[in-house]
């Protein structure tokens, strides 16, 4: 079999983005059916415990991916960092300035005081812990530690660059395990995020050798790693999260492997996936902010059918939403 490139996680960006935004909405199903009780059986329970939340961690690889390579192709600070806000901060203003004037000045009564924490992030680190949406506040921290992890790993030959972004996985695994030991409830607190950087860092690495057409040899070690994660996924261990990254990106490359040797130009099968992908950021934030309304009034979410409806109301109200984005900034995605 020929060998491919590292460079097919970049050509089937958009598809992978579609698996993993498709990935994070039924998670939230299962978890909701988890969180009350009902429904968290066979396939559902599977589903938790073996695809879980990942769909996050594959969007941070890709999000390290991608940075990759727009900073090398313009390192400008000033370009990458306006760049970034246009295409984050400014969506998530749009939705959610009137989310939560609803949440914070209507359903919950917390004041003006209330929304603006909550806007600005602010209770993700309070008791409140407020994780509404953190993604959004984690992918910034991502962004802004991104061209100190850039420079710290592109230079150097490939197995430099492999040690030096096994040293930065090692120090968020120490600082993990020791502000778990020292501080367990801040630890649970953002153990959401904590563990993420792993997968950014990872995907930072990958754009570089996807940018630089490496090769990629050894298939079998993505299947024992794999296989191995999978063992481990039995065990309540600290690291869980990236346990199960490690699990269903073995997957994902399985995945697109197959897309590529068997069903590559057919757009029968990559093209719906690409359309999740292309409007995953709005899906993300509709999806994360309707949920929450309707969880808020107590809707049987953990009801499927119910819950299908939800996510067909998500995705119209996402492509419409992407459309007020572009006028908004007046730009094509």
């Amino acid at each position: 079999m020929k060998k491919l490139s590292f460079n097919i996680f970049s050509k089937y960006r958009e598809v992978i983005m579609g698996i993993a935004i498709i990935s994070v909405v039924l998670f939230h199903y299962v978890d909701d059916c988890g969180i009350i009780g009902i429904n968290y059986s066979g396939i559902v329970k599977f589903y938790g415990k073996y695809i879980g939340s990942s769909g996050v961690d594959i969007f941070l690889l890709l999000s390290g991916l991608g940075l990759y390579y727009s900073f090398s192709k313009n390192s400008n600070i000033k370009d990458f960092y306006i760049k970034r806000i246009k295409r984050v901060l400014v969506p998530y203003f749009i939705l959610a300035i009137p989310v939560y004037i609803w949440y914070d000045l209507i359903y919950a009564s917390d004041g003006i005081i209330g929304f603006l924490k909550n806007l600005f992030f602010v209770t993700i680190f309070s008791k409140d812990n407020n994780i509404f949406f953190w993604y959004i506040f984690f992918i910034i921290l991502c962004y802004l530690l991104f061209p100190l992890i850039y420079k710290f790993i592109h230079k150097g030959k490939d197995w430099q660059k492999i040690f030096k972004t096994g040293v930065l996985v090692l120090l968020v695994m120490t600082a993990m395990y020791f502000t778990c030991k020292y501080n367990r409830s801040f630890y649970y607190g953002v153990d959401i995020m904590f563990q993420r950087f792993v997968p950014f860092i990872l995907g930072v690495l990958l754009g570089d050798f996807s940018y630089n057409n490496k090769k990629i040899g050894w298939y079998i070690l993505v299947f024992v790693i794999g296989l191995f994660s999978c063992i481990l996924l039995n065990y309540n261990l600290l690291f869980s999260r990236i346990i199960l990254f490690a699990f269903n990106i073995s997957i994902i490359f399985f995945i697109i492997l197959i897309i590529e040797l068997l069903f590559k130009g057919k757009e029968t099968v990559t093209k719906p996936l690409a359309f999740f992908g292309k409007y995953s950021l709005e899906i993300y934030l509709v999806h994360v902010a309707i949920r929450k309304i309707i969880k808020s009034y107590g809707y049987p979410s953990y009801k499927f059918g119910y819950y299908f409806l939800f996510i067909i109301v998500s995705i119209v109200v996402s492509i419409l939403f992407n459309m007020l984005i572009k006028k908004v900034l007046r730009i094509k995605k």
